[in-house]
């Protein structure tokens, strides 16, 4: 029995002995990283570097074709006519309505713009972007041709003359003189927003300076009612662009909407 304890004893100091041995001999400290695998493995971990919003918008085609989209609703913005009838407003009505104060009639076109405005505020919201624009700009259309005929031919009395202005007044604030401005705050994504937003912007601006320019020139040599026909061109068009080409963006996110102008009838 004390044969088998002292065995026993010897064994376990052996085995002791060879743990302590194998610590020793092993080396616990792991080796240090060359510089060149720290320089490269720091390059590795680098960020890469941020894109411009012009370098953004040369890559992104889908941004690029909402900026195309904006660029075309505010060009129909202006050449539907109503921001250059606001201008000359007082000489239109003296011309148009010869039997009523050009300055009460102003007047009461400006109220008209504003309480249009209020309506569209309700509307584009309820009814959607994409049938506001094709339908307003339906309407601007017809109403366009009716009062252009009217200054043109004279067939009603000078009243109806005020209430189709009116009507076209009504027609083209609810849709084609609000939408675009909705959609440029909706369509771009926010790493180009502010430049695309400025860019289109500046089209509308630009826009305006032609309308502005052309527009006595093309009454003096068309007349007034003639003018209104090329008004009724421009938003029959504007409302067949809308039709296959304006997306639906009432309550999507950025990223649906980029989806979207990739197939904006779906």
């Amino acid at each position: 029995m004390n044969d088998f304890i002292e065995s026993t004893k010897e064994l376990n100091t052996k085995v002791k002995y060879n743990k302590l041995l194998e610590a020793l001999t092993t080396t616990t400290e792991t080796p240090e990283t060359p510089i060149e695998e720290k320089l490269e493995l720091n390059i590795q971990e680098a960020p890469p570097t941020k894109r411009s919003q012009w370098q953004y918008l040369r890559k992104s085609h889908v941004t690029q074709r909402g900026l195309l989209v904006c660029i075309v609703l505010y060009t129909a913005l202006v050449f539907q006519g109503l921001l250059v009838v606001q201008a000359y407003a007082g000489p239109l009505f003296q011309k148009a309505l010869p039997s009523m104060s050009s300055t009460v009639a102003s007047v009461l076109f400006a109220l008209v713009s504003i309480v249009s405005g209020v309506v569209a505020a309700y509307l584009i919201d309820m009814i959607g972007r994409r049938p506001l624009m094709i339908y307003g700009s339906l309407a601007t259309g017809l109403s366009s041709v009716i009062l252009g005929s009217q200054i043109q031919l004279n067939w009603g009395p000078n009243w109806l003359t005020a209430i189709f202005m009116y009507l076209y007044c009504i027609a083209f604030t609810v849709g084609p003189g609000s939408v675009p401005f909705v959609i440029v705050a909706e369509v771009f994504m926010p790493e180009v927003k502010s430049l695309a937003s400025m860019i289109a912007m500046e089209w509308l601006f630009a826009c305006m300076f032609v309308a502005l320019y052309i527009f006595n020139p093309l009454v003096n040599s068309l007349g007034l009612g003639a003018v209104f026909y090329i008004f009724a061109m421009c938003s029959l068009l504007s409302a067949t662009f809308c039709f296959f080409y304006l997306p639906e963006t009432k309550g999507l996110a950025v990223d649906e909407i980029q989806e979207r102008l990739k197939r904006p009838r779906q």
